[in-house]
């Protein structure tokens, strides 16, 4: 398969990545942070996903709903 063929077949993802890359790079123009401290000890990763899990529980209830409800009619 030719490169071009490839290249016309997914052209949105390859657009996609350049403006994800040229965001990347615009935003550490703006926010010139010399280095972010993220450190993350093992016993509070529980803690630090709960929102997390309990939001996806609650979009994927209501998902189920609207599924519900389109399955009814």
């Amino acid at each position: 398969m030719p490169l071009t063929s490839i290249a016309k077949k997914s052209w949105p993802l390859l657009v996609s990545r350049a403006f994800a890359l040229v965001s990347v790079v615009i935003f550490r123009m703006f926010l010139n942070w010399n280095n972010l401290n993220l450190t993350v000890k093992v016993s509070d990763l529980a803690g630090l996903l709960a929102p997390l899990a309990f939001a996806a529980t609650v979009v994927e209830r209501a998902v189920e709903i609207l599924v519900s409800q389109w399955a009814a009619g």
